[in-house]
């Protein structure tokens, strides 16, 4: 299903990949800050920021590697999306 070449698929990957990797963040952040920091160890901001960058990592698979054009343009429409709400919502801060 993953080595299709489609717009929808991309911008799946590119919505839910994130999330993924923000949650497996948090949870180690956690996991740091309970047993051996006892203090917030990364700010939220750095972690959701650093999961958005997983995108492109994906993407350059999907575009270099795969040639998949339509996929990683799905991804890239995603990533630029995430990254605008990011910096939105950060500047209302």
């Amino acid at each position: 299903m993953l080595s299709r070449d489609s717009f929808p698929l991309g911008a799946l990957i590119g919505a839910i990949a994130p999330g993924i990797f923000l949650g497996i963040l948090y949870l180690i952040n956690l996991l740091i800050e309970k047993f051996i920091v006892h203090q917030l160890y990364i700010r939220l901001n750095s972690l959701v920021l650093v999961s958005i960058t997983l995108d492109l990592i994906i993407m350059r698979y999907y575009f270099v590697k795969l040639k998949y054009d339509r996929t990683g343009r799905g991804i890239l429409v995603v990533t630029f999306i995430y990254m605008m709400l990011f910096f939105i919502l950060l500047a209302k801060r």
